[in-house]
């Protein structure tokens, strides 16, 4: 009985142990969703005339959507979900990831590094 409690109690520990993970960070990388806030754990930026702009799901569906209607689109798209992709290392060793906007019929994909 002694063994087995034993036993018991160490495979509670690994199993502890390895189901931790690291939820800080920056992004999470390949998983879908309504909003970017889900996926992105830092303050994601566009850089306009020098000014830093942090870009919300509000902030896309204002400036991408009629963009992209303007310029591309014979019927009115509007973006739903959003998924950040991680690419290879650049010249310079940092990771590169890239926003990716999904129109709500899935029929239209977008995006921006």
């Amino acid at each position: 009985m002694k063994k087995n409690n034993s036993l018991l109690i160490v495979v509670v520990l690994v199993l502890t142990l390895f189901s931790c993970s690291k939820d800080d960070a920056d992004f999470v990388v390949g998983q879908e969703s309504l909003t970017i806030e889900d996926i992105s754990n830092v303050n994601i930026v566009d850089v306009v005339s020098d000014v830093e702009i942090v870009v919300t799901t509000a902030y896309i569906k204002e400036k991408w959507e009629p963009n992209f209607n303007d310029k591309f689109s014979l019927k009115k798209v509007a973006f739903n979900s959003f998924k950040i992709i991680e690419t290879d290392e650049n010249q310079t060793g940092k990771k590169v990831y890239f926003l990716k906007a999904i129109s709500d019929d899935r029929t239209i994909e977008t995006g921006v590094f």
